[in-house]
Order: structure tokens, then sequence, then C-alpha cells
């Protein structure tokens, strides 16, 4: 087998990012917003980038709409061995008349690539093909079959993409490893960090039903639904969970210098209580919602009831986003909402949920990608993380297979807000950046040996 420095020294990386920018300006082209998320041109245009430098491909899907492509390289086992990029075709509406650029213009401006999906995530399938369709170009005999799996209806949970794929051709696209979306990478004065989502918590959506008796407005009543659910809403907003996942928080936490988390003389990231924990968590990510890996969080988010301004309405429901840490059952779900809204007559049912889902924080990927991020950042530091949004690998997680989500573009938070946001871009910068360490991530999981 050939070193991973003998191999990356055949690779152009100026022209690979030239090829790049050209196929994700291209790729973003492609109108594929869920609902109704239909990809299935997407497909096509992602099995003719593959199958033109001589990669087979393979389409799997619960209607044509709904097309799920997987290509493989390399000989072996790929389902028991295999390193799958996986990542998804759809995405979120645009509203055009929000936009600086045409949403799905594939705009080149400034620097930046611009158009819905060019973050989340059409930018990483691009330089996942590219990675393949390189190992290709270059005949490399590979250690380990890499896979790339290009998903339907990620943005509605994967009905008729992940989650279908893993109930119904796990063989065909699964691997020993996985990697998709899930975090990115921070370029802060204290430190340069690399989130890597080891874990993602669960999410479940819980309705909230309250009945009363219906009359005229101009007499006020004791069992207003509508009141006895401004109550229990009101409990949910004041209520802070508490701390639950710990360990995952200390390992993120004991990842970062002691110069970088500005701990007193003598305090060691084992020594701090839950609140020291939370607190520096929060500094560290400039109070955004870093801190909430800690604890399941409730967010009310739909109240629903009336028949007149002047009508007491017999009915009013209202629906509650609930993020839970790993291990949280579904009933853990409903258990701790009651606890907190403390009213029988308040009715609570799940409408939607999927449990927490963690691998383990240290393996051959993450080293990999540790090592990867060095080769491009030798100062930079590269974390295991907990998500609270939620990605494919909850379909993938399981059934063994090591999942972890990283797109290694480095993002301020002006940028990161533009993921379901407006103006979604990526740097050109970013991209060629991304493109070496997802390079040497690959052939270090499947070609290299040093």
């Amino acid at each position: 087998m050939a070193t991973a420095k003998r191999i990356e020294a055949e690779v152009d990386f100026a022209a690979l990012e030239t090829e790049a920018v050209r196929l994700l300006r291209d790729y973003v082209t492609i109108d594929t917003t869920n609902p109704p998320g239909d990809v299935s041109k997407a497909a096509d245009w992602v099995e003719a980038a593959l199958r033109a430098e001589g990669i087979e491909t393979l389409r799997l899907g619960p209607a044509p709409e709904k097309a799920n492509v997987v290509a493989t390289i390399g000989e072996g086992d790929a389902r028991g061995r295999g390193l799958v990029l996986a990542h998804h075709m759809d995405v979120v509406p645009a509203v055009r008349e929000d936009w600086s650029a045409e949403p799905f213009g594939g705009e080149l401006r400034e620097g930046f690539v611009w158009g819905r999906g060019t973050l989340d995530m059409k930018g990483f399938g691009v330089l996942s093909m590219l990675c393949a369709r390189t190992l290709k170009r270059l005949g490399l005999p590979l250690s380990r079959p890499l896979r790339i799996l290009a998903t339907a209806d990620e943005e509605v949970g994967g009905i008729g993409g992940a989650k279908w794929l893993a109930a119904n051709h796990l063989d065909a696209v699964g691997g020993e490893f996985l990697l998709t979306e899930g975090s990115f990478a921070r370029a802060g004065p204290r430190a340069t960090y690399y989130a890597v989502q080891v874990a993602e918590k669960g999410v479940s959506t819980a309705k909230l039903t309250a009945r009363g008796q219906p009359g005229h407005a101009s007499s006020p009543r004791e069992d207003n639904a509508v009141v006895r659910i401004g109550r229990a809403l009101a409990k949910i907003g004041e209520y802070r969970s508490p701390p639950a996942a710990l360990d995952l928080a200390r390992r993120y936490l004991s990842a970062f210098p002691p110069r970088a988390l500005r701990l007193p003389e003598g305090r060691t990231v084992g020594g701090l209580s839950d609140v020291e924990m939370e607190e520096l968590l929060y500094r560290l990510s400039g109070g955004s919602r870093i801190q909430n890996m800690l604890r399941n969080t409730f967010s009310p988010t739909m109240v629903n009831a009336g028949l007149g301004q002047n009508v007491i309405p017999p009915l009013c429901e209202a629906y509650v986003d609930c993020r839970t840490v790993p291990g949280v059952s579904s009933e853990g779900v409903l258990e701790e909402l009651a606890q907190v809204i403390g009213d029988q007559e308040v009715q609570l049912e799940l409408v939607k949920s999927s449990v927490g889902t963690e691998s383990p924080a240290e393996s051959e990927l993450f080293g990999a990608i540790r090592q990867a991020v060095h080769g491009e950042r030798p100062e930079a530091i590269v974390v295991p993380y907990l998500t609270s949004g939620g990605t494919d690998c909850k379909h993938f997680r399981p059934h063994g297979i090591v999942c972890y989500g990283h797109i290694p573009f480095e993002l301020d938070d002006s940028e990161a807000e533009r993921i379901h946001g407006v103006d979604e871009r990526v740097s050109v910068e970013n991209l060629g950046r991304a493109l070496r360490v997802l390079w040497r991530v690959v052939v270090g999981m499947c070609a290299g040996n040093g």
C-alpha cells in the first residue's frame, strides 16, 4: 500500500478546488425543496457525476421522487468494514424575496458559492464524490471499501431516505463507519476547534390538550381550556431540565487546553460542578446553544384554539418541541413534562418521537479525523460533541454502525445562521480546506498506511 503522504503528493488540490466549485454551483441549481422533496433530478445528477469516472451506482427508493443513490468502490465486505460518506439531497424551503441571491442560482460572488444547500448539505456531497472520483482516477488499491450515499427526505426525518434504507437495504448502503453532517468547525480568538458529532439528541413533539365547558366570553369560567394550556406552557417555558449528559460534556471540555478554558489555577474539568460546567460551555460558545448539550430542552411552538373572539372554546391544543439526551425514552419525555405541568387535566401525547443516539467518542474514524484536521490545522482542537439537531445518524446507529457528524467548514455565528436561513453560502476557501481534510480522512481509512 502507498503511504498517505505519497498519495497526497499525487493530488492537484488546486484543480480539485476549482472542480468542487463548478460541481457545487451545478448541484445547487437543482431545486430539491422539501416539501415536496422530489430528488429524482438530483439523483440523476449524482449518478452522472459518479458514472463519469467509471463508478457504478445503485438507485433505491420507495418512489421515483424519493430516490437514494449509493456507490461502492473497493473490494471486500462494505457492510462489515466500509466507510460511508453520506449526504442528503433535499433542502429546506427558501423565500426568494428574502434573499440577496437566487436561492437555486449557484452564483459565485465575493468568494462564495451562494444557494440553498451549499452548507446543508450539497457541499459535503460534492466533496465526498470528489474523493471517490479521485481515488478512481489514481487507481489506488483500497484496504477498506468506500461508499458514497446520497439520500432523500432527511429534512422530514428520513421517511423515504435513511430511515427507509436502514429498514430495507442496510447491507447495500451500510458500513462499519459513517460520516455525515452534524457539526462544523469554529475558528475563535482562543482556539480553533473542530467539533465532531458523536451523539445527537432525540427529537420529539408533544401535544398538550385541555378541554373545558364552552360558553360566552362575558362569563369567565374556571375550566377555560385556553387558560389551562397557558398555565402549562408558562411552567414549561420557565423549566430547566437537570443536567444529564455529564460524561459527554466533560469529554468535550477536556479536549480543550487549559489556556482556552481559563480555569482558575489548580482547577480541572473533572472537578467542575454541573453549574460551573454549564457556565463554561456557555462562555466557550459565546452564548450560543452549545450549553444545551447538558440537558433536555422543551420549547413550546404552537397553540391552536378558538371559535370566535367572544366565545370560550371547548378545546385548546399546544405543541412542544422536545430535545432529549441519549438514554431518555419516549415514555421519559412524557413523564418529565407531566411532572413539570402538574395538571392531570392536561392530556399529553407524542405525535412524533425519536430517542437520542450515541457512538463511541474514540474509534479508528475519530482518530483519522483528528489526524486529518491536524494535517491542515496543527493547532486545532478536535472535540466530541452532542448536537440538538437531528441527522441521518439516528437511523444507522441502532444497527451498530459507528456514525459521526462533521463537515470541516470553519464557520462563525453569522455564517452558521444561514443554514436553514437566508443567503446560505459557502466560501471557496472553505471548500478547498474541507476537501483536503476529507481527503485525508478517506485516505487514512481506506488507502493509506502511514
